[in-house]
């Protein structure tokens, strides 16, 4: 059975560093064409192929069939930082049984 290609559009995304939380906060708004899917931002399932660069954050993308329409959805995650792993872009990767558009790599912004 041949995959899905799932279209998303990504809207408004950001990647806040916020020192005196120490969180790390990835946000923004995505579209899904033709709806039936749920979007979601987690952990990696397996931090071991988050990449090569130490510097990049690698964050799962999880494309979840949902037999809804939910086509605009918004898109929040936070983590706790840690000074010890000094990152400066977050990337995804799909982790899903369907293939959908990744969205960019997002450099982390700080703030005080």
């Amino acid at each position: 059975m041949a995959q899905v290609l799932v279209t998303i559009e990504y809207r408004n995304l950001e990647a806040v560093h916020d020192h005196m939380s120490k969180r790390l906060h990835v946000s923004g708004e995505c579209t899904v064409r033709g709806g039936g899917f749920a979007v979601e931002i987690a952990p990696l399932s397996d931090p071991q192929h988050g990449g090569i660069n130490t510097r990049m954050l690698t964050l799962a993308l999880n494309v979840i069939p949902t037999g809804e329409s939910p086509s605009k959805q918004v898109l929040d995650y936070h983590q706790p930082w840690s000074d010890d792993v000094p990152f400066t872009e977050v990337d995804f990767r799909v982790e899903s049984p369907t293939t959908a558009t990744q969205p960019p790599t997002l450099t982390i912004t700080d703030v005080q």
